[in-house]
């Protein structure tokens, strides 16, 4: 039976050379909020997301690979699935990664081999890595490229995805501290390992707690100058939600300028946490840092 897309005659060695940093992209996107499935003799690739920012740059991906590319969308609850079948690409894909789930091997889908009916690729190609809750971890890696600019790339998809900001605003007895960090959130520890290294090469200090890299303090600017996330791309959740990641970071990188320069005092302004939701909201409107120093000023 044909399946709809799925006759593509894709010249591999055109693409691994003409089109490298594409597929280094797309495995990416598969390998954070999308995936790889063997159905019949093709795959399935799919990716999904809520923000339409990163489904149509995943769109456009595989268009640059395969231009007549047929894709299903699926949207359930506010989120959207883009599926396409392709076994030429899946072929090249794993060059990069020998699997393409990065879920823990005895969820569901129960892992072929833990079923005891091993398919075409069993967990063979899987290694046990283990957290604290003791689970078994397929071997997925992201691409290892020498590019600094692909690395970047593969950091600010990794960090759209994935990642996101915290502000916040604590209250101690004699002062108030205004809370700042990047968080990428990533279980899968060989995952983890890669990004923690990409960042530290690129000069980016970082931490991991409780299923989380933590980027605060001075390396924040340095996130935001090296990788940064892409503009369209919206908060999920949370007070900030429906503003840019973005606009967030530059705004937590502002004020805390601002504070240190002694022209801004936490404590002195009132209901801080809707002031700090207004110069988000005033920065997301007109990327104007002179527009939220007034008004921070004047607050």
């Amino acid at each position: 039976m044909h399946i709809k897309g799925t006759k593509y005659h894709l010249n591999k060695e055109f693409l691994r050379k003409e089109k490298y940093d594409e597929l280094v992209q797309l495995a990416t996107f598969l390998l954070t909020d999308g995936g790889m499935t063997k159905h019949k003799n093709t795959y399935i690739l799919y990716f999904t997301n809520k923000s339409e920012r990163l489904l149509q740059q995943f769109k456009l991906i595989v268009r640059e690979l395969i231009p007549e590319v047929f894709f299903g969308i699926n949207i359930h609850k506010g989120v959207t699935r883009i599926s396409f079948y392709s076994i030429d690409l899946a072929e090249l894909l794993f060059e990069f990664s020998n699997t393409f789930r990065t879920a823990p091997c005895e969820s569901h889908p129960k892992c072929a081999l833990l079923r005891g009916t091993p398919e075409q690729r069993p967990c063979s190609v899987c290694i046990k890595r283990y957290d604290k809750e003791n689970k078994t971890y397929p071997n997925a890696t992201l691409p290892i490229v020498d590019d600094e600019i692909l690395q970047r790339e593969i950091l600010r998809i990794v960090a759209d995805t994935e990642g996101g900001t915290s502000f916040l605003v604590r209250r101690k007895p004699n002062h108030i501290l205004l809370q700042r960090s990047v968080r990428i959130s990533c279980n899968h520890p060989i995952l983890r390992e890669q990004i923690i290294e990409m960042l530290f090469d690129l000069g980016i200090l970082n931490r991991y707690s409780s299923g989380n890299i933590v980027i605060e303090g001075h390396a924040i600017e340095l996130f935001n100058e090296i990788v940064g996330f892409s503009r369209g791309v919206k908060v999920s959740r949370g007070i900030y939600k429906g503003y840019d990641k973005q606009s967030v970071l530059e705004v937590m990188i502002l004020t805390n300028k601002l504070i240190k320069d002694k022209r801004v005092y936490p404590g002195q302004i009132k209901n801080l946490e809707n002031v700090l939701e207004k110069i988000i909201q005033i920065y997301d409107q007109t990327y104007s840092r002179m527009k939220v120093i007034d008004y921070l000023t004047n607050c």
